[in-house]
């Protein structure tokens, strides 16, 4: 997923107004278009569409799946695996979010990109709730997401010629990430370690394949600063969830340390909430204003800390179920 900074001079107008969410499904039929120019006032209002919205509830299920699965097995070999599968989920749901605030997707072309983006996802979640029965379904449900993110890129290459370079690398990249797990889902007796190497060495590509079209300065894109901003911001919000179920979820008949357990809990989270947007710098002096390069940066750590909540909240949820005083 490549990430745009500064505000690119001369890009043209595919604007629209912020009560026009249920445009997307109008037209059977439609040509891709530049979502957005810097210098349009309407820029400011940007809003979230129904696809982002339901296409959130997947991550949701995810998070909620991951949450579980560590609760199951609180050791590192299970940790390790849970990092793994949270940077397939994560760097998935980060490729849509990108796609979908660079470009203006319409059409019934588009309605079945996003069906099969959402059956993948829907794949990875059930083949990651177990060692090896279901390991097939989670490389097969990877692939047909990374297959319907290219198709999506080609799509938006053979459309907007400004989009061209950058659309062919990201489905370049996303086919070539696909190739390995989409053999993986063929191959019957693989053994659980050749499937975590390869799922591994995809996240490790996952994590790389952003840099490149920093140094492609025609692969400059514009995305909307704030859109963006509130995306990840939504995203470290739906992991504290986790920790907030944990503390909602706590014994009524707990005794007096119990409850200062949970109030403690409900601190923490209520710090961490605070602090994610007291250090959330504001549109203007953003880091994806500043440079392609700080903007990268600026989204690469909302993965190790999107981890490290959902740790976090996952722990807490076991402490406080087990009536373990904090």
């Amino acid at each position: 997923m490549a990430m745009a900074a500064h505000r690119p001079a001369g890009s043209y107008n595919r604007s629209r107004g912020p009560n026009d969410m249920r445009d997307d499904y109008r037209p059977l039929a439609a040509a891709p278009e530049l979502h957005q120019d810097w210098d349009d006032p309407q820029d400011e209002e940007r809003s979230v569409t129904w696809p982002e919205l339901f296409f959130d509830l997947f991550f949701v299920a995810a998070i909620s799946n991951l949450s579980h699965l560590f609760d199951k097995r609180p050791d590192a070999p299970n940790a390790g695996r849970v990092v793994l599968y949270h940077a397939l989920v994560f760097f998935l749901w980060a490729e849509y979010a990108s796609i979908k605030t660079r470009y203006r997707l319409r059409g019934l072309m588009f309605r079945v990109v996003g069906l099969g983006l959402q059956l993948g996802m829907l794949g990875l979640i059930i083949g990651s709730r177990a060692d090896t029965k279901w390991s097939q379904l989670l490389a097969g449900g990877y692939a047909c997401a990374r297959s319907c993110i290219a198709c999506a890129h080609i799509i938006v290459a053979r459309c907007i010629p400004r989009a061209r370079q950058l659309s062919t690398y990201t489905a370049t990249a996303a086919l070539v990430l696909a190739a390995a797990p989409a053999w993986l889902a063929w191959q019957k007796d693989a053994a659980y370690s050749t499937h975590v190497t390869i799922m591994a060495a995809v996240a490790a590509g996952e994590f790389l394949e952003p840099l490149l079209p920093t140094l492609m300065p025609q692969a400059d894109i514009p995305l909307h600063v704030q859109h963006m901003s509130e995306r990840l911001g939504l995203l470290v919000m739906l992991h504290l969830g986790e920790a907030v179920i944990g503390i909602a979820a706590s014994p009524l008949e707990g005794t007096v340390p119990q409850f200062r357990a949970v109030a403690l809990a409900a601190t923490l989270v209520w710090s961490l909430h605070l602090t994610y947007y007291h250090v959330e710098p504001d549109e203007h002096s953003h880091a994806y204003r500043q440079s392609r390069l700080r903007g990268l940066l600026y989204f690469y750590c909302h993965w190790p800390l999107s981890v490290a909540l959902l740790l976090t909240g996952s722990s807490l949820r076991m402490l406080l179920g087990e009536r373990v005083v904090l």
